[in-house]
């Protein structure tokens, strides 16, 4: 094995310690190993009694560390100082104690998707290289085989101090014998993905109290998350119609969440390119609604009854459907009721919203003639930054025209209840 030489490192390698998960940045982390931290058991081998040679304490002791290290994201080479310290054991004045010899070993390495697991078999090479000129010193290097990935690394160091029986008059030591001290630490280390594995997954966690993105790549799902507050209202009809009761209120509560998420299971996927490196082949594209009471939601008005109402918004009397104003990345909201009483309403919908209906009434030679779709569906995929397909016509269709509408007759966002691959892309 060629030896290595600890001065050639200098200022080549830099290590911290392990960050939160959320925080961690593209390159090779790992923790260190000490006394404190090292589980392995101090091990000696046993002296000789009633001479005054090595001592009956045999008391000798070994730490182990690592001191920085770097990662190649595109091979997943790695190179990591590793040191012992050892505590001499004791030596009387029969025996000469000599420098210890030191061993290091891997003992087992896992990886995971997650630096806090769970933990599985890694593949992987690694070997530990002596250093010639400081035999309490080592370079681990090796491969970590897949990026995207923590790994576990548990090494192990031993030192074993000899002696040799000294010119002093000592008649009743029958010899000196050794003294061997073992322990082991465990390293964190992360192999980020070579550049431009992750490309075609383009969604990324968002710090933000209404939404956020969830990429699980256990399940291998990226799910969008957005908070939701439901406020009840009972607007003015000219045939009035029965005002919410808890009951109702209640059962449109749980029956929210699930009609919508519902209408947006797909069979669709966000390819991953590299799947040696990344840990899903590809991603499920999922919406999750967390309904809450907090304020730091996106808020949406229910209206009692089916029929058309009239509500006052800014002040004004306006005869509504249902309607969405802004989106969650663009929040635009309405007042609603007497000095604006709610001035934070962005989408306002029916009682039955959650049934499938006929959205319109088109004339019978239109697209849209009969079909039938769940309202709030269609609206929540305003809420979340889709639009009418019209808008995707050169020239865009006038918003909310029929011919809006007719681009795309089936689709969620026109008048039926399809799912399109464009509503997963955002």
């Amino acid at each position: 094995m060629k030896e290595m030489n600890m001065s050639d490192l200098t200022n080549k390698y830099h290590i911290s310690v392990m960050p939160e998960p959320d925080e961690m940045p593209m390159g090779l982390q790992s923790g260190s190993g000490s006394a404190a931290s090292s589980s392995g058991s101090i091990e000696s081998s046993s002296g000789s009694s009633g001479c005054d040679g090595m001592g009956v304490e045999q008391d000798c002791t070994i730490t182990l560390s690592a001191s920085g290290g770097n990662a190649d994201p595109d091979t997943g080479s790695i190179e990591i100082p590793i040191s012992a310290a050892g505590s001499a054991p004791t030596a009387g004045d029969c025996c000469d104690l000599n420098e210890p010899d030191y061993s290091f070993w891997v003992i087992e390495v896992l990886s995971s998707i997650s630096a806090e697991g769970p933990w599985e078999s890694a593949d992987s090479s690694l070997s530990i290289l002596p250093d010639a000129a400081s035999p309490q010193q080592a370079l681990l290097q090796g491969t970590l085989n897949k990026g995207g990935r923590f790994y576990q690394i548990r090494l192990s160091a031993s030192a074993t101090w000899s002696a040799e029986e000294s010119d002093n008059d000592c008649e009743n030591c029958s010899g000196c014998d050794s003294c061997t001290a073992e322990t082991e630490t465990t390293l964190i280390a992360y192999r980020p993905c070579p550049s431009g594995c992750d490309k075609t997954v383009t969604v990324t966690p968002k710090l933000n109290p209404i939404y956020r993105w969830v990429i699980d790549d256990n399940a291998c799902a990226v799910t969008l998350k957005v908070r939701v507050i439901l406020i009840f209202f009972n607007p003015t009809r000219e045939i009035p119609e029965p005002d919410w009761t808890s009951t109702k209120i209640e059962n449109y509560k749980s029956m929210f969440a699930s009609t919508v998420e519902d209408a947006f299971a797909n069979n669709y996927a966000i390819i991953a390119d590299d799947i040696i490196c990344c840990p899903c082949t590809s991603y499920q594209p999922m919406l999750k609604i967390e309904l809450t009471n907090d304020e730091d939601a996106i808020q949406i008005g229910i209206m009692s009854g089916v029929s058309n109402y009239v509500i006052e918004i800014n002040g004004v009397n306006e005869s509504k459907r249902d309607w969405t104003r802004g989106s969650i990345f663009n929040i635009e909201t309405i007042g609603i009721g007497p000095n604006n009483d709610r001035s934070d309403i962005s989408m306002g919908l029916k009682e039955s919203s959650l049934e499938k209906t006929i959205k319109s009434t088109p004339p019978s030679t239109s697209p849209c003639h009969n079909i039938e779709q769940i309202i709030a569906a269609h609206e929540f995929g305003h809420l979340i930054g889709l639009e009418h397909p019209g808008q995707d016509l050169t020239p865009v269709a006038e918003p909310g025209s029929l011919a809006d509408y007719e681009a795309d007759a089936d689709g969620l966002m026109s008048c039926g209840m399809s799912l399109r691959k464009k509503y997963f892309e955002k």
